[in-house]
């Protein structure tokens, strides 16, 4: 009687052990699969990361471009201008010839 209470009991704790194993085992698996998850996530943000990057990149080679053409541009407009600065010398120079030239004509007169 006192075996078979003592076997009883046993058998007992044997359930409640074999019911912890089982309850640790999902808890296992609820972890795995939350590190599943997050490696996925990891993975996407990574994966943003690289096409952010590859985005940061592309702008900076565009703004070098964009860069590149202002300063071709304002050598351009220096060059108009000292261009426009010459043809205005001239102007001023035949100005002053046609000038010339009608007082000498009015003065033949």
């Amino acid at each position: 009687s006192d075996l078979e209470t003592a076997c009883a009991q046993k058998d007992v704790r044997i359930q409640e052990l074999e019911a912890q194993n089982k309850a640790k085992d999902a808890k296992i698996a609820d972890l795995e699969a939350a590190n599943k998850a997050k490696d996925r996530e990891i993975k996407s943000w990574k994966a943003q990361a690289e096409r952010d990057a590859a985005r940061i990149a592309e702008l900076e080679r565009l703004l070098a471009e964009r860069d590149e053409r202002m300063r071709a541009m304002e050598e351009q407009a220096k060059a108009d201008a000292a261009e426009i600065k010459r043809l205005m010398k001239e102007i001023e120079r035949l100005t002053e010839y046609i000038r010339d030239a009608n007082l000498d004509d009015l003065l033949a007169q």
